[in-house]
């Protein structure tokens, strides 16, 4: 057996990037870390108050409105999962905790291949989000020196030609701001989906293997000991499964509405700017991407919770696929505990009524479909 907790490794890079901003990730909030995140916060609901006030003064001015609208709903999904994170960071402490279990670290060197995939996985999706955020964030660095604007809409309580230099610093900041801890925020939370999936994929390679051929030379009664010690760890572990699920469930539940809700309008607005918006303007390229941004977190979240879904209720198979049938009474009593247990799917929820999987995706990307088609509608009429 080996013991090495590469969980971590699924999400160090993110973590590293929201200390560096200032915010708290299992740790204590204070000090340089809390003046970092006190700044950042700022920084960010200035933004959204700049936008509102650029609603109020543009009232009439529907397009601008829209644009404003989708920065709006995504600086605001940012900063509810930032007070999220900032007010739970002691749940945030103890999932970290569960990945330094014991229980969690031990595996074989073929199980081992479940922890190296899960990591491969969460950084794949990881380096995807960002690559998008990336260059998104540097269209709209390049297109304000073409299209002689802001990066961002907003309003400010001075003349904007005057000091446009420092509002395109100012805006520039929040939008890397923005970017990279929204991306470091969900990719934390797919990356601890993705270990739990991990971790019953270890499960039911430990029940496929309750009897193995070093158990040969023991006697029948050692034979039958060891195998109730290993049917004993399993419950443990589906135990100790479900209670991280839960916490995750628990920490992440009602943001994730939030987060589902803003991306129906958002993919719908951005949608509509891109059927309404020339495609020679540069202004066009920032909205595909912006939109492949939204699209990719919601995929994101949708893939890992279906992922999860998926792994969970092979379980109960994995229990009946074992060598049951040769197995003692009370080893027997054992299985069935994790066969019952099984039967309730591990299914994470947004709001606790919408669940995450690739349904969810497809009636999300439908739902924004719609809402589209009626803004075109509006808009040709």
């Amino acid at each position: 057996m080996v013991a090495r907790p590469d969980q971590f490794d699924a999400y160090k890079f993110e973590k590293a990037i929201l200390i560096f901003f200032g915010f708290p990730v299992g740790h204590e909030w204070k000090g340089l870390q809390l003046v970092k995140g006190i700044i950042s916060i700022i920084i960010s609901i200035s933004l959204i108050i700049s936008m509102i006030g650029n609603i109020i003064e543009k009232v009439d001015n529907v397009p601008l409105i829209l644009e404003t609208l989708y920065f709006g709903l995504t600086q605001t999904t940012f900063l509810c999962k930032a007070y999220n994170l900032i007010v739970n960071k002691h749940k945030v402490s103890l999932l970290e905790t569960y990945l330094k279990k014991p229980i969690f670290n031990q595996y074989t060197v073929d199980q081992y291949n479940f922890i190296k995939k899960a990591v491969r996985i969460c950084n794949m999706f990881a380096k995807t989000f960002r690559f998008f955020v990336g260059i998104t964030i540097a269209f709209y660095a390049i297109f304000p020196f073409i299209e002689h604007t802001l990066p961002l809409p907003g309003w400010f309580p001075f003349d904007k030609r005057k000091y446009s230099y420092i509002l395109y610093i100012y805006h520039l900041v929040c939008l890397i701001l923005n970017g990279y801890n929204h991306t470091s925020l969900d990719c934390i939370n797919a990356a601890m989906i993705s270990i739990a999936s991990a971790q019953f994929e270890i499960l039911k390679d430990n029940l496929h293997n309750l009897r193995r051929d070093e158990d040969n030379d023991l006697t029948i009664d050692q034979q039958d000991a060891v195998v109730r010690t290993r049917v004993k760890n399993c419950v443990l572990h589906h135990n100790v499964i479900i209670k991280f699920v839960a916490l995750i469930e628990d920490m992440y539940s009602n943001v994730l509405l939030i987060q589902f809700l803003c991306s129906i309008i958002i993919m719908c607005v951005t949608g509509f700017q891109v059927f309404v918006i020339p495609p020679a303007r540069m202004h066009y390229i920032t909205l595909v991407l912006y939109f492949c941004c939204n699209l990719t977190q919601t995929a994101i979240y949708s893939w890992f919770g279906h992922d999860i879904l998926a792994k969970s209720s092979d379980i109960g198979l994995a229990c009946y696929m074992t060598e049951w049938n040769v197995l003692s009474p009370k080893a027997r009593k054992l299985i069935s505990i994790i066969m019952e247990r099984s039967k309730i799917p591990i299914i994470l929820t947004a709001g606790k009524f919408i669940n995450l999987s690739l349904n969810t995706f497809m009636m999300i990307v439908r739902t924004s479909y719609s809402y589209l088609a009626v803004l075109q509608h509006m808009y040709k009429t």
